[in-house]
């Protein structure tokens, strides 16, 4: 029946479309016209392509750059640059013979809004400052697109270059998208605040080393009677021990929404990596955090340095219980294996002043130290992937439009590594052979086979809605049975693909080949896990010729939810390594179901 692969979005919510397999390949009946031998070689080129922006002091694109002014260096080691071009503009002041092929690529620039870790005065001051960009002159290849995230990911617009309808999608933005930022961090903050304080009232907080006990209690342990203000210290004491399950829980739960986050990145940086040009993904937010719950258990100890020494908590030791710094590092290499850059746009008035993004108040170096740290791993993420780290200040519309069309600004280096598909990381560096310039570029990639490229482009088609359809794919609903009171449809879509298209092997009294046919769909709750299988195609050598007229048909049933449903189908030919997308739209109207007389439904 064949592999099967789990892909989901999970932004989109629980898993919508479950598959069940009831499929062969259905192949017309055709004539004696003899044997067709068919030959083939597949060869499959490596090239590793950095995209290098140059800029001088004042962080103005610098034109007329050849390839005898860069350097690049795999590993620390120089390779041989055997590919080289320029985005429009930048070749005006070459003359020289090995100057840049000039190219007009296009250009994608996805904006995520991250709900969760953004403050609505952020939120608003980005929007508008969208708006006023999208009223100025953008490259003529530039497609945007709009994304928010709060408990799921929602595509706001598929890409386009209309500004106008950008602009429209913004005002809905505006009206529907409320932002929920962690207002529990800075509740539990706010409890551990006042309860040192509570400690400190009762002027026994300097000597409550001396006088707490392992378990907790105040006082001599020895003697039963308690002064008033030592039962309210013990009660207090133990209102400081209870603080460590609660923050353990809203750091697991952090944790898991930052995960969730990580994922739904991934997934739209594989379905971005089939489209060509250059790419790149404003994340607009709060922040990320790399160890969630740590500012909360460090700020505990320092509140609390006595009862901590007795419960032997550390806060390092807590931190790496939640750590997602390996998530991370594989987002930003994923990233730069498919020429994404990330760049990053915070909130300043966090990091400059240490108020909550929630408008809480001030809550303290501490907090102040964990915000930074957040800020850290977008300024990280960004550097590593080639992008800007940018805060929402009054010029962030001028930042904006320089940095969409710096992103139009430069050059392209490829070269032939010497071990290609070795799956191993490597560190890029490129150097510019002129003083006082600067140059930002990926830092490395991973090189792994394109065996899931196909699987990138399966989810393209069912995130962006981008098919590539070289193998002249079909897609066709049939009819669909009445709904189950167990829930879902049951929609049969036959998938039909002409064996012209497909390179068939001589093997011995016939031709065979085969085909992997991937299906994935997107509903109103979520996107479906991915399904794969893997279907052998025989033709005899005396039913080639009319053979090759026939199509082969695959027979699907799927057990869909209810609502619009966007099927993508993704089908490889396995022996020439030709790939294929097509999607198939449906929608499948509200179940209702009539109980019966028993009550049951």
């Amino acid at each position: 029946m064949g592999a099967q692969t789990s892909h989901a979005w999970n932004g989109f919510g629980k898993l919508v479309a479950a598959f069940l397999i009831a499929a062969s390949p259905l192949m017309a009946q055709v004539a004696d016209r003899g044997q067709m031998n068919v030959f083939f070689d597949p060869v499959e080129v490596s090239l590793v392509d950095v995209d290098a922006c140059v800029t001088d002091a004042n962080g103005q694109p610098v034109l007329g750059l050849t390839l005898a002014d860069f350097e690049v260096l795999e590993d620390g080691q120089p390779v041989a640059i055997s590919h080289f071009s320029a985005a429009s503009g930048l070749t005006a002041l070459s003359t020289t013979s090995d100057a840049a092929t000039q190219t007009d690529l296009e250009q994608v620039l996805v904006v995520f809004f991250d709900g969760n870790r953004i403050a609505p005065r952020m939120l608003r001051r980005t929007i508008d400052s969208l708006r006023e960009l999208l009223t100025r002159e953008l490259p003529a290849k530039l497609r945007l697109m709009l994304i928010t995230h709060d408990d799921g990911v929602k595509v706001r617009t598929p890409l386009t270059d209309d500004p106008s309808h950008l602009v429209s999608v913004l005002d809905e933005i505006v009206q529907d998208f409320r932002p929920r930022p962690d207002s529990e961090h800075s509740r539990i903050l706010r409890d551990l605040q006042n309860t040192a304080a509570s400690i400190g009232s009762t002027g026994a907080s300097q000597s409550l080393a001396m006088t707490l006990t392992r378990d907790g209690r105040v006082g001599d342990p020895r003697s039963s009677q308690k002064t008033p203000s030592q039962r309210r210290l013990e009660g207090l004491v133990q209102e400081v021990r209870a603080y460590v399950p609660t923050i353990r829980a809203h750091a697991a739960t952090q944790r898991q929404r930052t995960e969730r986050l990580l994922g739904e990145l991934e997934i739209l940086v594989r379905s971005l990596s089939v489209i060509p040009g250059q790419k790149a993904v404003l994340m607009v937010g709060g922040g990320l955090e790399v160890r969630p719950g740590e500012g909360l258990f460090f700020a505990w100890e320092q509140m609390f340095p006595e009862i901590s020494r007795l419960t032997h908590l550390s806060p390092v030791d807590e931190a790496k219980k939640n750590d997602v710094g390996p998530i991370i590092r594989h987002l930003a290499g994923s990233a730069n294996r498919h020429r994404i850059s990330f760049h990053t746009l915070s909130d300043p008035t966090r990091i400059s002043s240490g108020f909550s993004a929630e408008g809480a108040g001030a809550n303290g170096g501490l907090d102040l130290d964990q915000t930074m740290t957040d800020r850290d791993v977008l300024f990280s993420l960004s550097r590593a992937t080639g992008g800007r780290s940018l805060v929402a200040s009054s010029e962030l519309p001028e930042n904006l439009g320089r940095d969409i069309l710096e992103t139009n600004s430069c050059y392209s280096l490829g070269y032939s590594p010497e071990n290609p598909r070795d799956g191993q990381y490597h560190a890029l560096t490129v150097r510019v052979g002129r003083e006082g310039l600067r140059v930002r570029h990926r830092e490395g990639f991973l090189d792994t086979g394109s065996g899931d490229q196909i699987v990138n482009r399966v989810l393209a088609a069912a995130v962006l809605g981008v098919t590539d359809n070289q193998l002249m794919v079909s897609t066709e609903a049939q009819e669909i049975a009445p709904p189950q009171p167990d829930g879902g449809y049951l929609v049969p879509v036959l998938v039909k693909v002409p064996i012209a298209q497909l390179v068939l092997q001589p093997d011995g009294l016939q031709h065979t080949g085969q085909i992997t046919a991937l299906v994935m769909a997107r509903g109103p709750d979520g996107l479906s896990d991915l399904q794969s299988w893997r279907y052998p195609i025989t033709v005899p050598n005396n039913q080639i010729t009319s053979g090759l007229s026939q199509q082969a048909g695959l027979m699907l049933q799927l057990v869909m939810g209810e609502g619009q449903q966007r099927i993508a189908i993704g089908v490889r030919d396995d022996v020439a390594g030709t790939e294929a997308t097509a999607i198939l739209e449906i929608i499948l109207p509200p179940q209702t179901f009539k109980d019966t007389e028993d009550g049951d439904a």
